[in-house]
């Protein structure tokens, strides 16, 4: 092992980032010491840079990361002695299709976890959303614990009836998410600026989510409006999706900074 959970837990000051830290900690001690497996629930990419930095810690100990789609955000991550050869099966997660006619009903990522967790599901129980609106598929990663609840359970997402039914591996298509460019000038690279661009609100509005820990910079919680964005960064704001930085250009007449955003539900 290379150093202790104090040692590790000074380096984070946000208190879901100690709980991320201490939780990984525990499971790869536990690895490392009875020389078994350990599984996670399904964890964000901030979180997952957190439990990659613990991991390596330890010595003698990999892992796994994975979250039963192509291009998953959110995965699982399998905790188990180096010279074990662990396949992602292993992971317990189930690939979910919802049915129904979403012809006439547009859903967007936000429908269906709400009515997932509507169920009093946690969401670290749940992985990516895959909302394919052109070929009218829903398609959902989910711990294997509570695949047959939600099967059994979920019968409406929005205003549309629906069935879930579990997914073989060479069912799940690839992901083609949607996303809306959107294009303006803002005053300067702060965060509320730019956020207020990307999510239709006010710089004010923003200001006050980002100081409610509402809105991540890059996955990671922040409280400061004024924190300066970069080109390739991301934003997400809780319950209205994201954007990406995909583009600073330079400066109108006025002085105001071009920007271009990729606006995904």
């Amino acid at each position: 092992m290379g150093t202790d959970k104090q040692t590790i837990m000074n380096h984070y000051t946000h208190p879901l980032e100690k709980e991320t830290a201490s939780k990984i900690f525990d499971k790869t001690d536990k690895v490392f010491k009875e020389q078994g497996m350990e599984t996670t629930d399904f964890f964000d990419p901030h979180q997952l840079t957190i439990a990659e930095k613990v991991i390596n810690t330890f010595s003698d100990v990999s892992a796994l990361f994975y979250g039963g789609l192509a291009d998953a955000e959110r995965k699982k991550v399998g905790i188990f002695p180096k010279e074990w050869n662990v396949t992602p099966d292993q992971l317990g997660i189930e690939v979910l299709e919802l049915r129904g006619n979403f012809r006439f009903s547009s859903i967007s990522h936000r429908d269906v976890l709400g009515a997932v967790m509507g169920l009093g599901l946690k969401r670290d129980k749940i992985g990516d959303i895959h909302v394919m609106e052109e070929e009218h598929r829903l398609i959902i990663a989910v711990d294997e614990s509570i695949s047959q609840f939600i099967t059994q359970n979920l019968t409406q997402v929005k205003n549309v009836s629906v069935s879930a039914e579990a997914m073989d591996q060479e069912e799940i298509p690839r992901q083609q998410e949607y996303t809306r460019e959107i294009k303006g000038t803002v005053s300067s690279l702060r965060l509320d600026a730019v956020a207020s661009i990307g999510f239709g609100a006010s710089r004010s509005k923003m200001s006050q989510l980002i100081k409610a820990e509402r809105i991540k910079l890059n996955w990671q919680p922040t409280k400061d409006p004024k924190a300066t964005v970069s080109e390739g960064d991301v934003i997400s704001l809780r319950g209205k999706g994201r954007v990406e930085i995909s583009a600073i250009g330079g400066k109108s007449r006025k002085g105001r900074r071009h920007v271009t955003l990729k606006r995904y539900k």
